[in-house]
């Protein structure tokens, strides 16, 4: 059962951080293309993870297990923290041109603050374990010294991963010693290591777990290094072969767009070329450790990438988009459309309510019930009601037009159902199935002549009444005529 569920969630649910969920779910399987949003990959998800391989590694020593540990302990664990103040996420978003949200200090304590105050102090585990046959395996490449009191072995480990491939191991003994020594391979290691012993090259074997074969008798002060080649290289969605992520050895790169928010399209570049070969047009920025700078292939700009768990106070994107130039130009001529349509909305606009804001939700007479919450997703508010909860306001209307109730809905949200009142009568029942992941639905209405008649303004109320929480709403319009 527990293997089971490894190997589901991370060969099927998991995104190149090694972390999974959206919104605290997951989808159908291989299906992630479009459940990037501002909560992706809850932390505690992954601290669990972590504590599950560690577990199944013991059972099984397989490069596999270690594989899956090093990608979500320097893609999400590692990217999880401040390294300023130490403040930790909840999720970790992924949403093209997001950012990071962590901790207060006072006034956060959620599961993941908790497990994100162990995951820091966990750096030392899952480095060596102790094989069944007297073996000793090395699973990380971390800075560390080991003692096996039994053995009478000591074992320093020093290396400046993941910044290079290379790490050595010094050993102490009490006396000469026969053990092997296993050293996982890294799946993104392409080419064979290079391992020497004393300065010597030592030919090694493979064994069927995926680790390095060192075996013989070791002395005191004996020196292993190891070399591992480190490539830039793709990864596509399971679903999207043209959505990537890009990495550097183990580590997912992140372009930074910057500290404010981005324009959804022309502040998110994408990758305009036909070569899938990343090293032509990915190079490393001179004299900059880790950071890598596009080559003319980033439309509307060029970004520079740098190790995500290194990326804390800027926007950024870890998926990108290809595109031919015919399918780019089709992009923008929909995003066209798209500005024209919202001008048009903004004309026929009789009252706007910016709810989940202070003045605007006092400015509309807003009442909510105890279990209504603000959120917050694109760099949007919103507000929701929970099951049997409700929330209401005014609007203003022009009672000698038609009129419709626009209400802007979050794709993310899935199967909602509730009722929308207008002056205490029924308006419509909305069934809301969700839609596409990161995007937002503008919804119409039309108003019955017979509530606007005579009115200046009508009190809307948005009621849980069927079980479920409403669909977070993050802007409600009343306009003329129809006009979506």
């Amino acid at each position: 059962i527990a293997s089971f569920f490894w190997e589901t969630m991370v060969h099927h649910h998991s995104y190149v951080i090694g972390g999974n969920s959206s919104y605290e779910y997951c989808g159908a399987e291989d299906k992630l293309s479009d459940r990037l949003s501002d909560n992706t990959c809850e932390t505690c998800n992954t601290y669990n993870m972590l504590k599950l391989t560690r577990h199944l590694f013991c059972w099984a020593p397989s490069a596999s297990y270690g594989d899956y540990y090093e990608r979500a302990l320097y893609n999400h664990i590692l990217a999880s923290q401040n390294p300023e103040n130490g403040m930790m996420t909840y999720f970790v978003p992924l949403r093209m041109g997001t950012q990071k949200e962590f901790s207060d200090s006072f006034h956060t304590f959620t599961c993941c603050v908790g497990t994100g105050m162990e995951n820091h102090s966990k750096y030392g585990e899952g480095i060596y374990y102790k094989g069944s046959d007297g073996s000793l395996y090395v699973n990380l490449f971390i800075p560390s010294a080991l003692q096996w009191k039994e053995k009478g072995l000591s074992v320093t480990q020093q290396t400046d991963y993941p910044a290079s491939g290379h790490t050595s191991f010094t050993l102490a003994l009490t006396k000469p010693t026969a053990f092997p020594i296993r050293i996982r391979k890294p799946w993104w290691a392409k080419k064979a290591p290079v391992v020497k012993i004393n300065g010597k090259n030592y030919s090694y074997t493979t064994d069927a777990n995926g680790f390095l074969l060192l075996s013989k008798q070791w002395k005191d002060k004996d020196q292993v290094t190891v070399d591992f080649t480190m490539d830039l290289y793709a990864e596509a969605m399971p679903d999207n072969k043209d959505r990537i992520a890009l990495l550097y050895g183990p580590l997912v790169l992140a372009g930074q767009l910057g500290d404010s928010l981005p324009d959804p399209v022309y502040g998110i570049p994408v990758l305009l070329t036909d070569d899938k070969n990343v090293s032509d047009w990915l190079k490393p920025v001179p004299g900059k450790s880790l950071q890598f700078a596009m080559q003319k292939v980033g439309t509307p700009f060029d970004a520079t990438l740098v190790p995500f768990y290194q990326t804390y106070k800027q926007h950024y994107t870890v998926y990108w988009d290809y595109f031919s130039p015919a399918a780019w130009e089709n992009k923008k001529a929909a995003y066209e459309a798209e500005k024209k349509r919202q001008r048009e909305i903004e004309a026929s606009t009789v009252d706007y309510f910016r709810i989940g804001e202070m003045q605007p939700e006092r400015d509309h007479n807003l009442k909510a019930t105890e279990r209504s919450y603000v959120d917050n997703a694109l760099g949007v508010n919103g507000r929701e009601a929970r099951a049997n909860n409700h929330i209401s306001f005014t609007m203003k209307v022009d009672s000698a037009k038609n009129n419709s109730l626009l209400l802007v809905y979050l794709g993310d949200d899935k199967d909602r159902r509730f009722d929308i009142l207008v002056d205490g009568k029924l308006l419509i029942t909305v069934d809301w199935k969700g839609g596409e992941a990161n995007k937002f639905f503008p919804m119409e209405y039309p108003l019955p002549a017979a509530m606007t008649s005579g009115k200046t303004s009508i009190s809307v109320s948005i009621e849980a009444n069927h079980g479920t929480t409403t669909a977070r709403v993050f802007g409600v319009r009343t306009i003329l005529t129809k006009t979506i």
